[in-house]
Parts: C-alpha cells; structure tokens; sequence
C-alpha cells in the first residue's frame, strides 16, 4: 500500500530536503552545473523562499538546442546528475514519514495509476494499480 505523507519540514524549516540554492547546486556538480542550471530553470532567488524546488520549464528538445548538445547527451548527462544529487541529498536529514495506509488515498491512487497506465501505455503504472488492489483486498477487507 501507499503511505500517507511526508512532511513538507525537516531540521524545522518547510521543504529543506527537496530544495537547492543555485550555489548548492554549482558546488555539487561542478561542470555539469550548467546543464542542471538550464533544464531546471535554477535561478540564484529560486521559485521557493530563496530556493529551487526542481521542475522542467521547457522539454528536453529546447534544453538541448540552447546548451548546443543532443537530446541523448542531455539525458545522458542529466542520468549522472540526478545520481550526483540523490548522493548529496542523502547527506540532509530526511522528513518524516506518516505511514498509516488509508483505504480511500490507496483507492485514488489505484485508479489515477491505472489511468496514467492507459493513457501512456506504461506497463510498470498498470503493475503498480494491480498492487495497489491486492494489498488493499488482502490487507484492509
């Protein structure tokens, strides 16, 4: 089943763990920073209290033609510094869990994977529902 939640603070202040100071990013990454910098829109005032919570502005076609490399070089690349972060990120003190498992939030998740699966034709969303659904049949009748 799916848990509950993660809380959004870790060390007491909201969302330490999952964002990055542009300088954080530069000292992690050194000559990749520029590519990490571009395709997640990082900016030195950040789109979160003085910091970046990652998301992808533009698709990797127009992230690629700016930094003049091809699409595969950038997922390439992008491969190694999503590692580099993962690394660093598990250096911060994690946020907590709340592990209580609900029937309802699972049911909802259940069916949005499902559909996610329909629409996108991925299998590992379709195996992930049908989990889903004998954990909740199993586990929670």
């Amino acid at each position: 089943g799916f848990y509950s939640a993660t809380d959004a603070d870790s060390e007491g202040v909201e969302g330490k763990f999952f964002v990055w100071s542009k300088a954080e990013l530069e000292e992690i990454l050194g000559d990749d920073a520029p590519i990490a910098i571009e395709y997640w829109g990082i900016t030195t005032r950040g789109n979160f209290e003085g910091h970046n919570i990652l998301h992808v502005p533009n698709d990797a076609e127009t992230v690629a033609e700016r930094l003049q490399i091809s699409v595969d070089e950038l997922q390439e690349r992008l491969a190694h510094i999503k590692d580099k972060l993962f690394a660093a990120r598990t250096q911060r003190v994690a946020p907590s869990l709340d592990d209580k498992i609900l029937a309802a939030w699972n049911g909802l998740m259940l069916a949005s994977l499902a559909e996610a699966a329909r629409v996108l034709k991925r299998e590992d969303y379709l195996i992930a529902a049908e989990r889903a659904g004998e954990f909740i049949l199993n586990h929670m009748t």
